[in-house]
This record gives structure tokens, C-alpha cells and sequence, in this order.
């Protein structure tokens, strides 16, 4: 797939959102691609008229105004990753800014590219309280919010969202990632797969790249972070997924094969 091609189509998703174009966004999904956001919450899967990713739609995009401030764009074989803020004004009058990093996956279909499954990682729990700390707006943000997600997404999963949004790895499973960071440096991988823009990769080569993590998000059973200086051509992104155990299985960086070179 072309890379450049896999970056457009992603760039569309929020110029779509932003505009409130909810037929030009569906349509760049593929049939049955899955909505995660945040991760950790059921996916959203896009099966026809009025089926969940409308019900997503309905939710969170259609009351507020969504713009994406991006900040690092990379793409690998098969994904685009992003790092973005997201800026939200919601119908209270409040608004808030998360940081947020972003893992599409792309497939090839007959009419062209579509995006099969859309990770947003970005931490709830913390968004949560930021709002609530602006007082009774705050409060009123977050109600109306619940209420939306139990009115659209239904009792059942408006309940399974809410509980993904605030459980998960969280703070265990940064401390895991950074150690598992100085165990590749003692030349160990404890049976974690790793991949470099969706290729397999050797420990002898894991070792090669700068691996310094920053700014690590928590959602659900994954972890995401900014690996600054990652490779020569400049800072990259790594997504680590963990087991039900809570155990770390595998590690997705990106940085080596495509970055653009404005976002």
C-alpha cells in the first residue's frame, strides 16, 4: 500500500469530524472496521444505517465541536500512527484539550483504501476530572456526557463503555513498559513480539534504535508513548498491548519506513 495514499486517508478522518460530514467519515471506514476510543471501551463496529459507529456518530461528535491539533505523523506497512491533541468544545461551554496518540489500520478494497480499525489511546480518567474541575459547568459536562453515552449506545454497553473508559492498565502498565525497555537494553525481550512498522524485529535490532519513552498514555491494556529520537530521522511512536493477565505481549513502533514531513 502506498504510503502516502494510507496518510490522506487517515488526514480525512477529522476534517470530516470537524466539518460534521457523518456520510463522508463513515465512508472512510471499511465494512465492519472497528472504532475504539478510547481503547479499553467496546469497539464501535460499522455494519450499515443506524448500527454502532452511527450510534458513536450520535455520541461524542455530533453535540460538540471536534478539531486535531497533530503533532507526529508516521506511517508503516499496513498502519498510520498519529500524535494529536484533540481540542473539544462541548455544548456547556467547556472545553478541554487531550493529548492523545492514534493507530489506524488500513486495508486494500477494491475501491480503494479504508481504514479497518481506529485506536485512540488517551486517558479518561484524567480527562474526567480535568472537566469536572472547572465547577459546576464541569459537572454538568460530564452528566450530560453519561447520559448521551446510555441514551445512544444503549444501557448495557453505555454501561460496558463507561467501566472501559476508567479500567485498565494505567499506572502498572507504564512502570511495565519502562521495564521492559531496560530489559532489552540486558539484551532480553521475555517473549514480547516486537515490530517496526509492521515488521517483525530481531532483539539485535530493537537494540539498535534509541528507545527513551515519554509522555506515556495508559488506555485500557495498552500503553502509547512518544520515543524520541528513535531512529536518525527523528522521533518515533510505540504502542505496547498487554494481556488479560496484564502481562506485556507485544510492542508496535513506528518511525523507520514513512513520516511526513509536515502534519
Amino acid at each position: 500500500m502506498n504510503a502516502e495514499a494510507m496518510l490522506e486517508l487517515v488526514r480525512r478522518s477529522p476534517l470530516h469530524v470537524g466539518r460534521h460530514d457523518r456520510e463522508a467519515w463513515r465512508a472512510l471506514f471499511a465494512e465492519g472496521a472497528r472504532v475504539e476510543d478510547p481503547v479499553g471501551t467496546p469497539p464501535c463496529v460499522k455494519r450499515g444505517d443506524g448500527d454502532d459507529l452511527d450510534r458513536f456518530w450520535n455520541t461524542f461528535i455530533r453535540p460538540n465541536r471536534v478539531a486535531f491539533a497533530p503533532k507526529l505523523d508516521l506511517v508503516g506497512r499496513r498502519s498510520v500512527v498519529r500524535m494529536v491533541t484533540i481540542e473539544t468544545a462541548m455544548q456547556t461551554g467547556v472545553s478541554m484539550s487531550v493529548p492523545a496518540y492514534l493507530l489506524y489500520e488500513i486495508v486494500e478494497e477494491p475501491d480503494g483504501l479504508k481504514i479497518a480499525r481506529l485506536a485512540a489511546h488517551w486517558e479518561s480518567s484524567r480527562t474526567s476530572k480535568a472537566i469536572m474541575a472547572q465547577g459546576l459547568r464541569g459537572t454538568a459536562s460530564v452528566l450530560l456526557s453519561s447520559y448521551r453515552i446510555l441514551r445512544y449506545l444503549g444501557p448495557s454497553k453505555g454501561r460496558a463503555y463507561i467501566q472501559g473508559s476508567q479500567s485498565g492498565v494505567k499506572r502498572k502498565g507504564k512502570e511495565a513498559v519502562l521495564a521492559f525497555i531496560r530489559g532489552v537494553h540486558a539484551g532480553k525481550l521475555d517473549g514480547v513480539e516486537v515490530e517496526l512498522d509492521d515488521r517483525p524485529l530481531t532483539l539485535e535490532e530493537l537494540q539498535d534504535l534509541t528507545l527513551h519513552p515519554a509522555d506515556l498514555v495508559a488506555s485500557g491494556r495498552n500503553v502509547a508513548c512518544l520515543l524520541p529520537s528513535l531512529v536518525d530521522r527523528g522521533d518515533g511512536l510505540g504502542f505496547f498491548e498487554f494481556d488479560e493477565a496484564g502481562s506485556l505481549k507485544r510492542a508496535r513502533l513506528y518511525g523507520a519506513y514513512f513520516r511526513a514531513t509536515a502534519c
